[in-house]
């Protein structure tokens, strides 16, 4: 999946050594991005509510 991911990202163009650029500038993900990103996943999964503790993306 990671691959198919690298070659689609260079077929549009994006010109990265990152692997989760942050847009077609070539820049990181931007920390808040990531942040949102996991709260959103929390969301869809039903488990927000339930939780202790806030999310990262490190305890995905």
């Amino acid at each position: 999946m990671l691959a198919l991911g690298l070659v689609e990202r260079h077929t549009s163009g994006v010109d990265s050594s990152w692997v989760f650029p942050g847009g077609g500038d070539a820049r990181p993900m931007h920390s808040v991005t990531a942040l949102r990103a996991t709260e959103a996943i929390m969301r869809v999964c039903g488990v927000v509510d339930r939780r202790q503790a806030r999310t990262s993306p490190q305890t995905l």
